[in-house]
């Protein structure tokens, strides 16, 4: 029980930094389609919520903690693979180059 009470407690903490710190970002790079930002990032939370609850709990019951794991282990890749491609052609996140 004070795993999960400790775990709780840091997800939160964490989470009330970065929660403002990505609708500040989001803002900023949002411009002049705030709204439409604010709006799908309030639906993508909420969505993200509610079905990745439901697959977890489908998993769980057919796999136990192990298929979990994978099934994590391979949406994390996914999300690598997806920011990757992504980021590759934003030239602001580039490493400088020496002497320009």
């Amino acid at each position: 029980m004070w795993l999960t009470i400790l775990l709780a407690s840091a997800s939160a903490v964490l989470l009330a930094v970065f929660e403002p710190v990505t609708w500040a970002l989001m803002a900023e790079l949002a411009g002049e389609s705030r709204a439409t930002a604010n709006g799908m990032l309030a639906t993508s939370n909420q969505l993200g919520a509610m079905i990745g609850a439901s697959v977890g709990g489908v998993v769980m019951a057919f796999g136990g903690f192990s298929l979990v794991g994978l099934f994590y282990l391979g949406a994390a890749v996914a999300a690598a693979l997806v920011i990757g491609v992504k980021v590759r052609g934003i030239g602001a996140l580039q490493a400088p180059v020496a002497g320009s």
